[in-house]
């Protein structure tokens, strides 16, 4: 799970107006618990912030998001994405409350629903904030859940050029599945995406021997044998796969392959 522990420090900023002393210090303890996963203990100081201050947003957030993550099942977690929702309203002018609200939307499976907050979020910060692109990718996984493809690819593309996402084989293995969904699934372009994925060296030779590209490796394995039906060319990559799999014991996996290129073989 994605835990946005990289804006909770924006919480002491709405603090400063408040003259309750002892405000600050209960913030503070409720957000070190959260960042230890105490999140429990963190909703005791939560509580007392709000107790203190029931008008302050970044209070009500806070609170907010510790119950969020104390309740597991995604009907128990309602009240709390109300009470996002509200701060939301609220504070429509800032970012945090509808970044929160999107955020649990998401973790809490409603990928469609975390769409609009998400993008109010992102129209509330700078692009040269690096928050934004964290939304960005939030955005990202919200739109390829719900099949929304060009808007999806948008986004990813965008970051090609931006590192250090620009030097990660996962922008091209993300990229790569998403061309091979939706109607218009284009397959040779996620075999480019894939193979820049596996280019590792200053030369761009892929490297077929790397065992940190299995991944890669397993998804151009499919894509030639699926879409291409073309079993001589998978076994370049299905056979690299089998050893970067047993370099951490992934027997059954390898076994699966292996059955795999057999039926293949007799066809």
């Amino acid at each position: 799970m994605h835990k946005p522990f990289f804006i909770l420090f924006l919480f002491v900023a709405g603090l400063a107006s408040c003259n309750r002393t002892d405000l600050p210090k209960e913030m503070t303890l409720a957000m070190e618990d959260a960042r230890h996963a105490n999140y429990e203990q963190a909703l005791v100081h939560a509580n007392a912030c709000v107790a203190f201050a029931p008008d302050n947003i970044d209070a009500q957030l806070l609170k907010s998001y510790c119950q969020f993550m104390v309740e597991t099942k995604p009907e128990r977690r309602r009240q709390p994405l109300l009470n996002m929702l509200k701060c939301a309203h609220q504070a429509p002018e800032r970012f945090e409350p509808w970044y929160f609200y999107g955020w649990a939307l998401l973790e809490n499976g409603q990928t469609r629903d975390a769409i609009e907050p998400l993008k109010n979020a992102l129209d509330r910060i700078a692009p040269d904030n690096p928050k934004h692109r964290e939304v960005q990718l939030l955005l990202e996984r919200c739109y390829s859940e719900n099949n929304l493809i060009p808007e999806a690819l948008s986004i990813l593309q965008s970051f090609q050029g931006q590192p250090p996402y620009s030097d990660m084989p996962e922008l091209y293995n993300e990229l790569g599945l998403l061309f091979l969904k939706g109607k218009d699934r284009n397959p040779n372009a996620a075999v480019y995406f894939f193979q820049r994925g596996l280019q590792r060296d200053a030369k761009g030779v892929i490297q077929l021997q790397n065992p940190a590209n299995e991944v890669l490796l397993q998804n151009l394995a499919i894509t030639y044998d699926l879409h291409f039906n073309n079993i001589g060319e998978a076994k370049r990559y299905y056979i690299p796969c089998m050893q970067a799999k047993s370099t951490r014991n992934d027997t059954e996996g390898i076994r699966r392959i292996q059955t795999r290129i057999a039926q293949r073989s007799s066809q």
